[in-house]
């Protein structure tokens, strides 16, 4: 009774009495912080995920980091905790907090103000959350590493104040609803190692400042509503290795200069409104493993010269208006697994080339304007799921050699002018789930062979 009267539970209290923090009488910063942890506890933790108890010592409670001299609270990992409620503002009293990770739980509420006055604070992670309201602009106060409140349900602009973090390497806000437009001052945070503002609902352009930011090896600005032109002077970013720009509406040519991202391994810019031919200074791109480039406006010939990237896995172009024929130099791309090329203008036939890529999982040529024969070479590729021709002016027979894909899923030949009578050994594909071969001029019945196919 006379503890419940003096405000202090038998909890609390017990954390100085030399089991949770040894030698207490000596350590009376962590005497307190045991305390305040305490509190957090029954605040976040209503799924009982964490092990913290007076009876049990401070060292072995989970997510718990100690600094020596003196021996205070310094890190807070709890990510994916299953925490629920508000951020407590019992985290402001944990003066000697460095890395503060709350992220993957369903913590609610708004970011609170008193964040930006834990001066200690280098990491503060607080995405993945229910987290709403706006950014504190109090937070460009502190000098923090690392900032991520990504993947929550904030709203508002990006504070201008944030550019105010000389020491900031990493800034995420991506997939939350975000309004307004990149602050150009971003472009201060001379450190920056990743910049993620993808999903939100940013409108304006990208601020071509932020080719100032040197040490940048990932940028992604994806899923808003971002227009004008691709700055040009982003190819002067020469520590990039990621780059999405996708899912904007952004206008004009694709720069040449891109072709300067010497360590570039991923570039999306498909589903905007880009216009001009794809820059052949894109083949300089030696360490490229994704290009993106689907679902815009762009004209005239594939460049031979896409024929050089070696690291090359995924190469998607469909959906423009692309003419001429395929470049035979895509043959060369020995580690490609897809290839779309679908719903262009494309002519002449299929390279025969293509039958070389024997990691190619999924080639997309359909709605084009190819003619001549299907290359029996595409018999293989063993370890193709998904083969779409339709829609093109293909004449001849279907090859035989079709039937050796046993990792077939989808096979797409209708709207041809295929002849001949369909092979038997299509029966041999075990794994297909959808054939399609109407709209052509195939002569007899259907092959007993198919009603095998069970998976069909």
């Amino acid at each position: 009774m006379v503890l419940l009267l003096a405000g202090v539970s038998p909890s609390l209290q017990a954390c100085d009495k030399g089991t949770a923090v040894p030698d207490p009488e000596n350590n009376p910063g962590l005497v307190e912080d045991c305390k305040i942890l305490l509190q957090i506890r029954d605040e976040l933790d209503g799924n009982r995920s964490l092990n913290w108890d007076s009876g049990l010592a401070i060292s072995d409670w989970v997510g718990v980091g100690f600094s020596e001299s003196p021996s205070r609270v310094k890190n807070l990992w709890l990510s994916e905790r299953n925490l629920t409620g508000k951020i407590p503002a019992e985290l402001s009293k944990l003066t000697h907090l460095e890395f503060l990770h709350l992220e993957g739980n369903q913590l609610t509420g708004e970011i609170p103000e008193w964040l930006g006055q834990m001066t200690q604070l280098s990491w503060l992670l607080l995405e993945h959350n229910k987290l709403t309201g706006v950014i504190p602009t109090e937070l460009g106060q502190l000098t923090l590493h690392r900032l991520t409140l990504g993947h929550n349900d904030l709203t508002g602009e990006i504070p201008v104040e944030l550019s105010h973090m000389p020491w900031l390497a990493g800034l995420s806000v991506g997939g939350n609803k975000l309004t307004g437009e990149i602050p150009s001052e971003l472009a201060q945070l001379s450190n920056l190692e990743f910049l993620y503002l993808d999903g939100n609902e940013l409108t304006g352009e990208i601020p071509s400042e932020l080719a100032q930011l040197s040490n940048l090896e990932f940028l992604y600005l994806d899923g808003n509503e971002l227009t004008g032109k691709i700055p040009w002077q982003l190819g002067q970013l020469t520590e990039l290795r990621h780059m999405s720009l996708a899912g904007n509406k952004l206008t004009g040519e694709i720069p040449s200069r891109l072709g300067q991202l010497s360590q570039l391994e991923f570039l999306y810019l498909d589903g905007n409104e880009l216009t001009g031919k794809i820059p052949s200074e894109l083949g300089r791109l030696s360490q490229l493993r994704v290009l993106f480039l689907g679902d815009n406006q762009l004209t005239g010939r594939i460049p031979s010269q896409l024929g050089r990237f070696s690291q090359l896995r995924w190469l998607y172009l469909h959906d423009n208006r692309l003419t001429g024929e395929i470049p035979v130099s895509l043959g060369q791309l020995s580690r490609l697994q897809n290839l779309a090329l679908g719903g262009n203008e494309l002519t002449g036939e299929i390279p025969s080339e293509l039958g070389e890529l024997s990691q190619l999982r999924g080639l997309v040529l359909g709605g084009n304007e190819l003619t001549r024969e299907v290359p029996m070479e595409l018999g293989q590729l063993s370890q193709l799921n998904w083969l779409s021709l339709d829609h093109n002016r293909l004449t001849g027979e279907i090859p035989s050699e079709l039937g050796q894909l046993s990792q077939l899923r989808w096979l797409s030949l209708d709207h041809n002018e295929l002849t001949g009578e369909i092979p038997s050994e299509l029966g041999q594909l075990s794994q297909l789930q959808w054939l399609s071969l109407d709209g052509n001029q195939l002569t007899s019945g259907i092959p007993a062979e198919l009603g095998q196919l069970s998976q069909l």
